[in-house]
């Protein structure tokens, strides 16, 4: 193999190949057009959620809304609402989160279009948003991220309170992204053409005979470079791996489906022997008090022993209807 082969033109063919493969893997592929938004909400509660979009009439009606079931889960989930694909522009949402007094997460809200997507946070949901008849006043949560929906009756609903087409029109937006990828594939093929270069290069016969270090010649400055390069994209693709990488809490969690009217503070004692409960061997849970079966968990500790539960449910004496399940999970 000639040298001109193996310095110019195997390095070009791979870095050829290796641009086509990482192309292929990072562009983005054609959409169809439409808008869907997305909730990102807590909640204990089995309830429905409706959407309201308004186009072109400023009015909020039956015609113009997506209901979705959303389940009980102490986890964080995304509730997906697609408009039809022939709404080109929507100035107003309106979002029922609620059929009955409840208190719930509301962590943020996405507009996605074909290639495009705008998030809502907290802070920019109180801009565009206001609570309205039986939803009280916004409270963020800075803890959770989150704003606290919490509503008094069975007709709370929350709207925006000013013109949000540009916001929609932006995640709307029909060009498809391209230089992004482009340069993505641009930069590793580049990579690929280099590495292949240094590592196929001629070698000189060296002789035996130790160079002193003083009489050593420096690096060249591509070779720098090149170990640079290298050097930066193995870090990001180990700090990659590690973003990847997901802690789960160990610790056992008791979960109770139950109805409560009334806003209060239960108690799970834990035991290691049968009828040996004792002051501050227990896990609070505060909770709404609402008429719709809601979902309750008691993290217990993961480092003590065990083998018996009793529950307390609160100290205002309401019935409480237990009938909808216990569940133990880790």
């Amino acid at each position: 193999m000639d040298r001109m082969t193996r310095t110019l033109w195997l390095p070009l063919l791979a870095a050829a190949l290796a641009f086509g493969g990482v192309w292929r893997a990072v562009r983005v592929a054609p959409a169809p057009p439409g808008l869907h938004v997305v909730l990102e909400v807590t909640t204990t509660y089995d309830d429905t959620y409706t959407l309201f979009y308004d186009d072109l009439t400023y009015a909020y009606d039956p015609a113009r809304q997506i209901q979705r079931e959303v389940v009980a889960s102490h986890e964080r989930q995304r509730i997906g609402f697609a408009l039809p694909e022939g709404i080109a522009r929507v100035q107003g949402l309106r979002l029922d989160p609620a059929t009955a007094g409840t208190q719930q997460l509301l962590h943020a809200i996405v507009l996605q279009g074909p290639y495009r997507t705008v998030r809502l946070t907290p802070e920019r949901i109180l801009e565009l948003f206001a609570p309205t008849n039986q939803l009280e006043p916004f409270r963020i949560d800075s803890v959770r991220e989150a704003i606290l929906l919490d509503a008094n009756g069975p007709d709370p609903y929350m709207s925006t309170t000013r013109d949000i087409a540009p916001i929609v029109q932006e995640a709307l937006d029909p060009v498809r992204p391209v230089i992004g990828p482009f340069l993505m594939a641009l930069v590793v093929s580049v990579l690929v053409f280099l590495s292949l270069q240094w590592a196929l290069r001629p070698r000189k016969t060296r002789s035996m005979d130790p160079v002193p270090i003083s009489h050593r010649a420096p690096m060249p400055r591509r070779r720098r470079l090149i170990a640079a390069g290298i050097s930066i994209a193995a870090g990001a693709l180990s700090l990659g791996l590690v973003n990847t990488v997901h802690f789960r809490d160990r610790a056992v969690h008791v979960e109770l489906e139950l109805v409560a009217t009334r806003s209060d503070n239960f108690q799970m004692f834990h035991a290691a022997r049968t009828g040996d409960f004792k002051e501050g061997y227990f896990v609070n849970a505060a909770l709404r008090g609402s008429a719709r079966p809601q979902l309750v968990s008691f993290r217990m500790p993961a480092d003590t022993v065990y083998g018996f539960l009793r529950f307390d449910p609160g100290s205002t004496g309401q019935p409480v209807d237990r009938s909808h399940g216990a569940a133990l999970q880790r």
